[in-house]
């Protein structure tokens, strides 16, 4: 929960933070809706209209992001006028509808989500401190994947695509 708090807001949590999505968590709350809930709320809003332009790293992974695992094309120059924090959540919003699209076959899923945490490994081994999110072997995240409740699954995306872009952004 801290972890996917603090890859979200580019920010640690604090202990209210903590307190309250723990209390979340316990009554049931999924770690998808937490994630909803962080990037709806006021604060995640202000981050939205700060001015934090992209830089040409952020613009080119998102654009062969798109094309590669949400099956959509994305314009640079769109990308161009938005802010850094929207980029996290529409990308995440998408990458979750694939997901949920994705679950009529497990099998699917499951591939996508190892192709999917493979390469970003293989590309990006200083951002993972995790020996399994270090792996590059393909197998073996597809082999986690099928073992994952669904949650964890989508909790691990979430966690991977925003420190990706985090690591992209500076």
């Amino acid at each position: 929960m801290t972890e996917a708090f603090a890859a979200v807001r580019n920010m640690k949590a604090n202990r209210n933070d903590i307190a309250k999505w723990m209390n979340v968590l316990t009554q049931g709350g999924t770690r998808e809706g937490m994630y909803r809930a962080l990037v709806l709320d006021s604060t995640y809003a202000g981050l939205e209209n700060y001015p934090n332009p992209l830089n040409d790293a952020l613009i080119n992974f998102s654009i062969e992001y798109y094309t590669t695992y949400v099956g959509r094309s994305i314009k640079k120059e769109s990308l161009e006028s938005i802010n850094f924090y929207t980029l996290k959540r529409l990308t995440t919003e998408r990458t979750l509808e694939v997901i949920d699209e994705l679950k009529k076959n497990k099998e699917d899923l499951h591939k996508w989500y190892a192709v999917f945490s493979g390469d970003l490994a293989k590309r990006y081994p200083e951002i993972w401190q995790n020996k399994v999110r270090k792996e590059t072997n393909k197998r073996f995240h597809l082999n986690w994947a099928k073992q994952a409740p669904s949650q964890h699954l989508k909790s691990e995306v979430i966690i991977k695509l925003h420190k990706t872009l985090n690591y992209l952004m500076r």
